[in-house]
């Protein structure tokens, strides 16, 4: 048993583009995102209070887009951590996780 092979390289698939986030130069990250099948359609590097840095990628041969936001890296990010209300993640996937709105 275990997960099937196909479930698995989501998952790779996934944690990399999450890595990817904090790559902070944009040929670095268009580079990396490349690698997963995707292209990087709009980004944003640097964190600012209540605007955490994220990027947008598209996989034009399956159509996933990917929206991506970097977690606490800076202190902008830590100061909006501080500042936000937490919410419940919703969604069948969720696992019942946490989030922060903002």
């Amino acid at each position: 048993p275990g997960p099937r092979l196909e479930r698995l390289d989501e998952l790779r698939i996934l944690c990399v583009a999450t890595e990817a986030a904090y790559i902070a130069e944009r040929e670095a990250l268009r580079r990396c995102v490349a690698a997963l099948g995707h292209e990087v359609m709009y980004s944003v590097h640097v964190s600012k209070f209540q605007q955490p840095a994220h990027y947008i990628s598209l996989c034009r041969d399956t159509g996933d887009v990917h929206f991506v936001v970097r977690g606490t890296s800076s202190m902008a990010d830590a100061l909006t951590d501080g500042d936000c209300a937490p919410e419940h993640l919703g969604g069948e996937d969720s696992g019942g996780g946490q989030v922060h709105r903002g």
